[in-house]
């Protein structure tokens, strides 16, 4: 096993011994019985694990681990005459950049209204979306969610965030990212609640998802972050439940 990215402290072989020396598992009639004389036909699964370093420690720009395997034996022939035989195979596995998102409800200078929120009283909320990339370099990044249908866009909006009437869906055009970039953008949405929604704590904004492309492993990726509510809000003790 071969990366710059490998914890050889969490190698883990299942019957087999792991050589740090040069990051080798080996599997042998040594510590597998059953290796010594192996039928025709037979086969055996040979299960390993491992991890990476922590994320910040080495290099971790398109990481990526390598895997060589060797299948050594020695076979009798119908003339009893030993023949080495021998069979190889490698493999790379690619680690993929992560992306969390993180979704919060703040209160900016602009905003105005109640907390907690009143019946029939409009407040408004500002939301916070934050994106932090890890290891590779992404392209065409899209953050979106859904509003209720009691909850009115005020087009107060970071540039790069739109809003569809149609299905109620807000879209962060984020762009490209480079490795460990960080994005941020907001929008005000403002609620009026109604009489029946009196003692809850109503969903803002739901359904947040991004999506990206992973332009080192050629894959998308994608991350979610929970529904907001105004309990989402912290200011204070039941500033999420509307009141009368």
């Amino acid at each position: 096993i071969k990366g710059n990215i490998l914890n050889g402290a969490s190698v883990r072989a299942d019957r087999g011994f792991f050589r740090s020396s040069d990051q080798t598992i080996i599997w042998s009639r040594e510590n597998n019985a059953e290796f010594g004389s192996v039928a025709p036909g037979a086969s055996a699964t040979l299960p390993f694990s491992f991890s990476t370093i922590p994320l910040g420690q080495g290099s971790f720009r398109n990481p990526e681990i390598s895997f060589s395997v060797d299948v050594k034996a020695r076979r009798l022939t119908e003339t009893s005459v030993p023949e080495i035989v021998r069979s190889t195979t490698k493999s790379i596995a690619l680690v993929q950049s992560d992306v969390p998102l993180s979704a919060f409800i703040t209160r900016s200078t602009t905003d105005q209204g109640p907390i907690p929120p009143l019946v029939n009283t409009a407040t408004e909320y500002t939301v916070s979306w934050h994106a932090n990339n890890s290891t590779n370099a992404i392209a065409n990044t899209s953050v979106s969610a859904t509003l209720p249908s009691y909850i009115t866009w005020t087009g107060v909006a970071s540039p790069g965030v739109t809003y569809n009437p149609v299905g109620g869906t807000v879209t962060w055009n984020a762009g490209d990212f480079s490795e460990n970039q960080s994005k941020t953008a907001t929008f005000q949405i403002s609620f009026s609640p109604s009489i029946s929604q009196r003692g809850t704590v109503p969903n803002l904004v739901l359904d947040q998802r991004l999506t990206a492309y992973d332009r080192f492993t050629r894959t998308t990726i994608s991350g979610t972050a929970p529904t907001l509510n105004t309990a989402s809000y912290k200011g204070g003790e039941g500033s999420g439940v509307v009141a009368e």
